[in-house]
């Protein structure tokens, strides 16, 4: 398989939705985050409020409406997207987990070290039968699910909490912290969000690395696309401590790139994904046999920040792990220099 294209990475990057963090708990203590959270355009859903803010019973509302009442702690737990199974498997232990979904394996870090995970149950699709037959006592599912699985899930009785989709760092800590608060695992997810942001704010530390500009780029053959603010590419990158060169040149999205365009903003990285370590990249091969961007430096000299499929389309906190491998292979790349 090639190179995810950037419109992908799972539906989170189309939709920017900045988080009233209040709904669950206090906003975490970042500048960085709100630094991220400041470039964020308009709100276009909500964490769940959770009342109270801990213990049990507790009532769960979306931002749909939906209300769902929990009457103990969630223990057999089903996500409906791998970027909810990456917080859910941070915060539970795999008997809590009724069921995995079919992207689990593939696109969540499962796809590397399933250890005690291999042995849940995965749906081959998530759809209404299986989910039900699951017989899951809470499901975890993002706003661009939303649709007639949800709706004959929900007219068969069973919980769903939406939770919106994140563009941002501080979105993305906000989210763990409610799900946290939802599966009665408050104080794991503190300790697991403070160790977050510690490694966060490492990757801050090197100022040789904040002048150089990373271009997003995929391509299947048929045309290049790149990312702007509002996408987890975008979010990679700032974490990584370096600039995004598609936002600085005012592309904001998911938009198509020509070869002339990147001519014109000359990157000093391109960031792209690799399908193994034996099939490589269609995007590299693209950039590297097109006459045009010969003269670039970035393709002369080879310099592709990489990361694989899993990293490279994860809408998770997992986002951080591909930021610490950019920045690394960035550093090397430097000094190699």
């Amino acid at each position: 398989m090639n190179d995810l294209p950037l419109a992908l990475g799972p539906l989170a990057l189309l939709c920017a939705a900045l988080l009233p963090l209040a709904s669950c708990g206090p906003d975490p203590d970042s500048s960085l985050a709100k630094a991220q959270a400041a470039s964020v355009g308009s709100v276009k859903s909500a964490l769940p409020t959770v009342t109270p803010e801990s213990g049990f019973p507790a009532k769960v509302k979306s931002y749909t409406g939906t209300t769902v009442l929990l009457e103990a702690a969630p223990q057999r737990v089903l996500t409906g997207n791998a970027s909810l199974l990456e917080i859910a498997i941070e915060l539970i232990d795999p008997s809590r987990m009724a069921a995995l979904p079919s992207t689990a394996f593939a696109y969540s870090h499962l796809s590397v070290d399933p250890g005690p995970w291999e042995s849940v149950p995965q749906l081959a699709k998530f759809e209404a039968e299986p989910v039900i037959a699951a017989n899951p006592d809470l499901i975890l599912v993002q706003s661009y699910q939303q649709g007639s699985t949800i709706d004959r899930i929900i007219e068969h009785g069973l919980p769903v909490i939406v939770m919106p989709v994140v563009s941002t760092w501080k979105d993305q800590l906000a989210s763990i912290r409610c799900v946290a608060r939802i599966l009665g695992e408050s104080p794991r997810g503190d300790a697991f969000i403070a160790g977050l942001q510690t490694r966060a704010k490492a990757l801050q530390a090197p100022a040789a690395r904040t002048g150089l500009r990373v271009l997003p780029y995929g391509n299947y053959g048929s045309g290049g696309s790149t990312a702007g603010v509002g996408s987890t590419w975008h979010v990679m990158i700032e974490l990584a401590g370096m600039r995004n060169a598609a936002s600085e040149a005012g592309l904001d999205g998911h938009p198509n790139i020509d070869f002339e365009q990147i001519l014109a903003i000359d990157p000093d990285f391109f960031l792209i994904s690799m399908s193994s370590a034996t099939t490589g990249s269609s995007a590299q091969a693209i950039l590297t046999e097109e006459p045009l961007l010969a003269g670039l430096r970035a393709v002369r000299e080879k310099r592709f920040l990489r990361l694989p499929e899993a990293l490279y389309s994860t809408a998770s906190h997992q986002m951080l792990k591909a930021a610490e491998s950019i920045a690394e292979q960035a550093d090397a790349l430097e000094s190699a220099q």
